[in-house]
C-alpha cells in the first residue's frame, strides 16, 4: 500500500471508529510480528531436572514468560532487545544474549547458595535483595527447614550465623543469644507482626516462643541481626526472626507430610501430621491457603507421661483488586500442651558425671498426678474455691487470632500499607519454680519446710511441729522415715530415728507453681511509602495494646530423691502436751491435741493449702510509635539508608495484695478440722490493690550504606542505637511505700561492617560487629524462712557490658553432587560496670554481699572465643532416574564458662546429624534423619546447686574448693533420635 492509497483509505474509515480501531490493531500486530525474534528452550538445574515456573524475560521485566512442567518455554521478543535474564527462586540468575540462542537451547541454572538475589521483606521498609541491603540477614526456605527436622520453631535458627540456640528446655522456652543479647531483645514474628507483644508473657515462665510453631505452612524464615531492626520493628534492637506463611496460588496445591520418630533411647514415640491446601476460589478472585499440624511427642527425655500433645491451624485469603488494592486476611488457632525438660543431678566440677542413682537422661519433673489447688481468681469471694490441675499439663497454650493486611497504590510512586491483628491468648503453667525446684533437703529440717510458705510461728500451729514426724509414701501410706522433734520444746535439734528413703536419704523440696495468664492483644501499623527523585521515603505509625491478667498460686511438695520421684506425705504424732504445758504456757490451748496425728498434706499431696497467691496482676501495655526512613539511591551501586523511631510505652494496671488468711481466726481452717493442717492457714488475694500508671519513652535510630562493587560483590556498614524496655513485672514486693517500680530502658548500640560475595560456585557473607548494652537489670528472689513472706528481693542493680565478634557464612558448590555450607562464629565480651549479688549461705540478707565482675568476660563466653557451628555437607545422587540427597551436619559447641563468676567451665562437645531423602516419584518423597548420631552428652546449661535458692551466680572458685563433692543441676543436649518422613504433594 503506497502513501496515496493509505491516505484515501484512512479518510474513508475516519468516520467509522470501530474500523479505525481494528485497522490500527491489525497494523501494530503485523509490525510487531515483522520485527520480533522467537526463542525457545528448556531450563533445568545442575542435576538436569526441569524447573517448573522458571522465568525468562527482557532485562526490564516488561516482556517474559515462565516454563511449564517440563521446563520448556517459548518467547517472542522485539528485535531491539539484545539480552534476556533467566531466573528462578533459589538459583543464580543468568543473562544470555539473543545472538547466542540456539534452537531448544538447554539452559542450566546453578543454585544461589546464599540466596543473595532473594528479595527480603523483614530487613527494610522496601523489598530488596540481600546483595543490595545494608543489613546482616539470612533466609531459610521450606526445603532447608524440613531437612533440619526441627522439633521447635526456634531450632531452625541454629543455621543462622551469630545466633546461639539453647533448646535444653524442649519445644518452647528455647533460648537464643545473638551479639551478646538474649531472647527478649529479638522480635519473633509471623508474617511481619510479633507473635506476641506482651512483655508480661516474656518473663522467666512465659517465654516469647510460646505462641509460634513451625510446620508445613512456613514458606521461609528471614533472620535479621541487629542493624535496622530497632527502627523496623517495635522494641527489638537484637533483630527480627520473621516466619513467613505460604499463600495460595491460582493453581490448586496439596501437600501432606507425616514425620514419625523414636526418641529417649527409643523409648518414646514422636508423630507429627501436617497438611496444606491452597488455590483459587472459583470466580471470586480470592486465593486461599490453609494448613497446620497435629502432633504427639513422647519426649526427648523419659517421663511418665507424654511430653506434648496438640497442634495449630493457619489460613489466609488474598485478593488483588484492579492492580491497586491488595487485601490479605489471616487466621490462626493454636491449642497445645507442651512439656518442659528439667535438669538432672550431677557431681564433679571438673569432670561432670551423674550423681549417684541418676543418669544424664533423667528429667526431674513431678510424677503424673492430679492436684487440687486454690483458685486464685475466686478465692476472695469463696475461700473454699479450688480447681483441679494435672502435673502433665506443664504448659497449656491457646492462641486465637485474626489479621488484616491491606496495600493500596495511591499513585505510580506512592503506596499506603496497613497491617493489623487481634488475638486472644491464654497460658497455664504448672511446674516447679526454678529458684527452688527439686532442691534436696535433710529430713531433720522438714519441720521448717512445712511452714516455709506461711507464718512459721503462727501461734495456733507451732505446737503441731512437736512430736514424731513421719514421712510416708503418698500412694502406699507406708512410713519411710521418722524424726523426733520433741527436743525442739527443750531448745534442742530434731533427731532422726529411722530413715528408709531411697537414694541419699534426703528429700526433694519443690515449690509447685500454678501460673495463669490471659492476654488480649491488638496491634496495628500503617506505613506510607513512596519515591521522590532518588529517595524512597517511608512514614509510619504503630500502635499496640496488650491487656494482661495474671494470677500465681503456689504450694509445697516433697518427693523422693530418685530418677522417677514419688510424692511424699508428712504427718506428726504430736507429743504429750500435758507434761510440757506446766513450763510452756503456749501449749495450754492445745492440750486436747496431745498424742493425736496432724496431717500436713492435702489428699493430692500439696502442703500449705494454696500457701501463696503471691502474684495477682492486671496490666495494660500500650505502645505508640512514629517512624521515618529514607533510602537514597546515590547511584546504581551506592545506597544509603537512615531511619529514626520514637516509641512511647505506657504501663497501667494494678497489683493485687496477698495476705495470710486464718478463716475467722478459728483453728481448723476451711474443713473445720485442726488436724488437717494444709488448709488452716494460707495466703490469698486480699481484694485490695496497688495501682500503677507509668510512662516510658525511647528514641532509636539506624543508618547504613551499601556499596555494590559489581553484580557479585558488595560491602556495607551500619551504626544503630536503640532503647529497649524489657521489664513489666509490677508485683507487690517490687513496690516501695505504695509507689510502683520504674525500670530503666536498656540501651543498645551496635556498629557493624560486612562483606557479601556470590559467584556461581562460592558464596560468602562475613560480618564484624561491636555492641554495647547499658542498664542491664539484675535482681534475685531469695527463698527465706526468716521473712514473713517466705522470700526477699535483693536490691536492684544496673550493669553494662560490651560485646564483639564476627559472623561468617559461606557455601561452596563443589560439584553438582557436593555442596558444603559452613558457619564460623567468633564472639566475646567484657563486663564494664558490672556487679552481682552473692546471697551467701543464710536465708537472710545479713550475709549478702556484692561481687564486682567489671573487666571480666561476659556470662556464657566461650573460653577460647571460637564456636564452629554448623558445617553442612550435602551430597545429591541419582537412583533409577530419581534424585536423592544425603546431608551430614556437624556442630561444635565450644568450651564455655558455666556462670557469670567463671567458677568452672562446661566442656566442649560435638553433635552430628545425618539425613537421607529420596524422590520416589514426582509427587512423593521420603527421608530418614538421625539427630545426635553418636549420642554424645553435651552440657548446655548450669542451673545452680541442689540447694534451695541455689543460684548459679553464687558459685565461686572458693565455693567449689569448699564443696568438692557438691551435687548440682545441669541440662544436656537431646540424645540420639530417629525420624522418618514421608511427603506427598500435588
Amino acid at each position: 500500500m503506497n502513501q496515496h492509497q493509505f491516505f484515501l483509505f484512512s479518510n474513508r474509515i475516519k468516520t467509522i471508529s470501530n474500523y479505525f480501531t481494528f485497522a490500527i490493531c491489525t497494523i501494530l500486530a503485523f509490525t510487531s510480528n515483522a520485527q520480533s525474534t522467537s526463542i525457545n528452550g528448556i531450563i533445568s538445574d545442575s542435576y538436569h531436572q526441569p524447573l517448573l515456573g522458571a522465568s525468562i524475560s527482557s532485562m526490564d521485566k516488561t516482556i517474559g514468560t515462565v516454563t511449564n512442567v517440563d521446563g520448556y518455554f517459548e518467547l517472542s521478543l522485539p528485535d531491539q532487545i539484545a539480552e534476556v535474564v533467566v531466573s528462578y527462586i533459589g538459583f543464580k540468575s543468568k543473562i544470555i544474549k539473543l545472538s547466542d540462542f540456539e534452537q531448544e537451547m538447554q539452559i542450566e541454572l546453578l543454585p544461589d547458595i546464599l540466596q543473595m538475589e532473594e528479595i527480603v521483606v523483614s530487613a527494610n521498609f522496601n523489598d530488596k535483595s540481600k546483595l543490595e541491603s545494608s543489613v546482616s540477614v539470612t533466609t531459610l526456605n521450606a526445603a532447608s527447614i524440613n531437612q533440619l527436622t526441627p522439633n521447635s520453631a526456634l531450632e531452625v535458627l541454629k543455621t543462622v550465623p551469630g545466633v546461639y540456640v539453647n533448646d535444653a528446655n524442649g519445644e518452647v522456652g528455647v533460648e537464643i543469644l545473638g551479639r551478646g543479647l538474649s531472647t527478649p531483645y529479638f522480635s519473633l514474628q509471623e508474617d511481619g507482626l510479633p507473635s506476641s507483644i506482651s512483655e508480661m508473657a516474656s518473663n522467666e515462665k512465659f517465654t516469647r516462643d510460646m505462641f509460634i510453631r513451625n510446620d508445613i505452612m512456613t514458606q521461609r524464615v528471614e533472620a535479621v541481626r541487629g542493624g535496622s531492626a530497632s527502627v523496623i520493628s517495635a522494641n527489638s534492637p537484637g533483630g527480627i526472626f520473621n516466619y513467613i506463611s505460604r499463600t495460595g496460588k491460582e493453581d490448586f496445591e496439596f501437600e501432606f507430610r507425616n514425620r514419625f520418630g523414636l526418641q529417649a533411647n527409643q523409648e518414646e514415640v514422636y508423630n507429627k501430621l501436617e497438611a496444606f491446601m491452597g488455590g483459587r476460589i472459583a470466580q471470586t478472585g480470592w486465593n486461599y491457603a490453609v494448613g497446620g499440624h497435629v502432633r504427639y511427642d513422647g519426649g526427648i527425655q523419659r517421663t511418665l507421661f507424654p511430653h506434648s500433645e496438640g497442634g495449630q491451624l493457619k489460613l489466609n485469603l488474598t485478593k488483588v483488586f484492579s492492580d491497586d488494592l491488595t487485601i490479605k486476611i489471616t487466621g490462626k488457632y493454636l491449642n497445645d500442651r507442651v512439656g518442659l525438660n528439667r535438669p538432672t543431678l550431677v557431681t564433679g566440677w571438673n569432670d561432670i558425671v551423674p550423681a549417684p542413682g541418676f543418669n544424664f537422661d533423667n528429667n526431674l519433673v513431678l510424677p503424673d498426678v492430679a492436684f487440687s489447688i486454690a483458685d486464685g481468681f475466686r478465692i476472695k469471694e469463696d475461700p473454699s474455691a479450688f480447681k483441679n490441675i494435672r502435673s502433665r499439663d506443664q504448659q497449656k497454650i491457646n492462641d486465637r487470632s485474626i489479621g488484616l493486611n491491606m496495600s493500596y497504590n495511591l499513585s505510580d510512586n506512592w503506596r499506603i500499607k496497613l497491617v493489623g491483628k487481634y488475638a486472644r491468648k491464654s497460658l497455664i503453667v504448672n511446674h516447679i519454680a526454678e529458684e527452688g525446684g527439686m532442691a534436696t533437703i535433710p529430713i531433720n529440717s522438714l519441720f521448717a519446710r512445712l511452714f516455709s510458705n506461711f507464718d512459721l510461728f503462727f501461734t495456733d500451729l507451732a505446737p503441731m511441729t512437736f512430736g514424731e514426724y513421719q514421712i510416708f509414701d503418698l500412694e502406699t501410706n507406708q512410713t519411710l522415715a521418722t524424726v523426733n522433734t520433741e527436743n525442739l520444746i527443750r531448745g534442742r535439734q530434731p533427731e532422726i530415728t529411722s530413715n528408709n528413703l531411697p537414694g541419699n536419704g534426703e528429700m526433694f523440696w519443690a515449690l509447685v507453681d500454678n501460673d495463669e495468664l490471659k492476654i488480649n492483644e491488638f496491634v496495628q501499623q500503617v506505613t506510607l511509602n513512596g519515591q521522590l527523585n532518588d529517595h524512597t521515603l517511608t512514614f509510619g505509625g504503630y500502635y499496640s495494646l496488650a491487656s494482661n491478667t495474671r494470677v500465681l498460686n503456689s504450694a509445697t511438695a516433697f518427693l523422693t530423691v530418685e530418677e522417677e520421684p514419688r510424692l511424699l506425705g508428712t504427718r506428726v504424732l504430736m507429743a504429750d502436751f500435758e507434761q510440757f504445758a506446766q513450763f510452756v504456757p503456749e501449749l495450754q490451748p492445745v492440750r486436747h491435741l496431745s498424742n493425736q496425728t496432724a496431717i500436713f498434706n492435702n489428699t493430692s499431696g500439696l502442703h500449705g493449702y494454696n500457701s501463696q497467691v503471691n502474684e495477682y496482676n492486671d496490666l495494660d501495655e500500650i505502645t505508640t510509635a512514629l517512624f521515618l526512613s529514607d533510602e537514597w539511591a546515590v547511584n546504581e551501586n551506592v545506597n544509603i539508608d537512615a531511619g529514626i523511631r520514637y516509641e512511647s510505652i505506657k504501663h497501667k494496671g494494678r497489683s493485687g495484695l496477698t495476705e495470710v488468711q486464718d478463716i475467722d481466726n478459728e483453728l481448723g481452717g476451711i474443713d473445720g478440722n485442726a488436724l488437717t493442717v494444709s488448709d488452716n492457714v494460707y495466703g490469698a488475694f486480699s481484694g485490695d490493690y496497688l495501682d500503677f500508671d507509668v510512662n516510658y519513652s525511647g528514641l532509636s535510630y539506624s543508618a547504613g550504606v551499601n556499596f555494590k562493587i559489581n553484580n557479585n560483590t558488595a560491602i556495607y556498614g551500619r551504626y544503630s542505637h536503640s532503647e529497649k524496655l524489657l521489664d513489666a513485672l509490677y508485683v507487690q514486693e517490687n513496690f516501695t511505700d505504695g509507689e510502683p517500680p520504674t525500670f530503666k530502658p536498656r540501651k543498645v548500640s551496635q556498629a557493624e561492617i560486612g562483606l557479601k560475595y556470590s559467584k556461581q560456585r562460592f558464596g560468602l557473607f562475613a560480618v564484624g560487629y561491636l555492641s554495647a548494652e547499658r542498664n542491664i537489670f539484675n535482681q534475685l528472689l531469695v527463698i527465706s524462712l526468716s521473712n514473713p513472706d517466705g522470700f526477699y528481693l535483693t536490691p536492684p542493680l544496673s550493669n553494662s557490658a560490651n560485646y564483639y565478634g564476627a559472623e561468617v557464612e559461606f557455601n561452596y558448590y563443589l560439584t553438582p553432587w557436593w555442596t558444603i555450607k559452613n558457619i564460623l562464629n567468633l564472639s566475646g565480651g567484657t563486663n564494664q560496670d558490672y556487679q552481682v549479688w552473692n546471697t551467701g549461705s543464710k536465708d537472710t540478707p545479713d550475709d549478702d554481699f556484692l561481687v564486682d565482675l567489671s573487666g571480666l568476660p561476659v556470662a556464657g563466653s566461650t573460653s577460647n572465643k571460637l564456636d564452629l557451628s554448623p558445617i553442612d555437607i550435602t551430597s545429591v545422587f541419582n537412583f533409577n532416574k530419581r534424585k536423592g540427597t544425603v546431608i551430614l551436619n556437624y556442630r561444635r559447641f565450644a568450651e564455655k564458662f558455666a556462670n557469670i563468676q567463671q567458677a568452672f567451665t562446661l566442656p566442649a562437645f560435638n553433635l552430628w546429624k545425618m539425613g537421607v531423602m529420596y524422590e520416589i516419584n514426582s509427587s512423593m518423597s521420603a527421608g530418614i534423619n538421625v539427630n545426635n548420631l553418636f549420642n554424645e552428652v553435651g552440657i548446655l546449661r548450669f542451673n545452680g546447686t541442689n540447694d534451695i535458692a541455689g543460684f548459679a551466680e553464687n558459685v565461686t572458685t572458693d565455693f567449689i574448693d569448699q564443696n568438692p563433692d557438691k551435687w548440682f543441676k545441669v541440662q544436656k543436649s537431646p540424645g540420639r533420635s530417629y525420624y522418618f518422613t514421608v511427603n506427598y504433594s500435588l
